[in-house]
């Protein structure tokens, strides 16, 4: 069995962050390893994940079910029939107005297992979860009326923007290390006003 657990700080609160969690199909869909989202009943959807290495593309298919196991927790788990196993598990604990989030991820040994090993898997799971979120994100803050960029990057700090991760120290949406802040990776394009955004949702 593949495991791997990592950590986010979402700069919303508990209520927000789990309502976004439990679209699965915009969570999945934003990484770039998901070929294809289908949903095929309540709840349940149809996953087809890519991978490429050693320049070989394979595909494979897994059929997870969205369920929310309790107040501040959400789980994504393969139905009895899918091709292969997963489950992602989501715990979220309200920290100062924000949102942190604990992201257990397992996945039986097969051939995807095989193929990917340790190493490989946790690189899949944090670029999905990195994806994932910043997909959730960037849609609360359009749902706001919160546009993305600025006119230039001065004055600009990635402390204050919604995709800015201070556990990791990492832009989610870029996935890279933020090393000064007053100098965003994306250079303010992406940056979304995590200010505003909590004042829209009447923080």
């Amino acid at each position: 069995m593949l495991r791997h657990t990592t950590t986010r700080l979402i700069r919303a609160p508990v209520g927000v962050c789990i309502d976004c969690i439990l679209n699965l199909e915009k969570f999945i869909k934003a990484s770039h390893y998901t070929f294809a989202v289908n949903k095929v009943g309540d709840d349940v959807y149809e996953v087809v994940f890519k991978w490429r290495k050693f320049g070989i593309t394979r595909y494979y298919r897994v059929k997870m079910r969205v369920v929310e196991t309790g107040e501040r927790s959400v789980v994504y788990e393969s139905t009895e029939d899918s091709d292969y196993y997963m489950k992602f598990s989501f715990k979220l604990e309200p920290v100062d107005g924000e949102t942190r989030v604990e992201i257990s991820s397992e996945m039986k040994a097969g051939l995807m297992a095989d193929l990917l090993g340790r190493k490989d898997y946790a690189s899949f799971i944090e670029e999905l979860v990195d994806k994932g979120l910043a997909s959730l994100a960037q849609s609360l803050a359009q749902s706001l009326g919160v546009a993305k960029g600025a006119s230039s990057s001065a004055g600009v700090s990635c402390r204050n923007c919604l995709l800015y991760d201070s556990i990791t120290g990492r832009c989610v949406v870029l996935g890279v290390e933020v090393r000064d802040h007053l100098s965003p990776p994306c250079k303010g394009e992406d940056f979304i006003d995590v200010g505003l955004v909590k004042k829209r949702m009447g923080g």
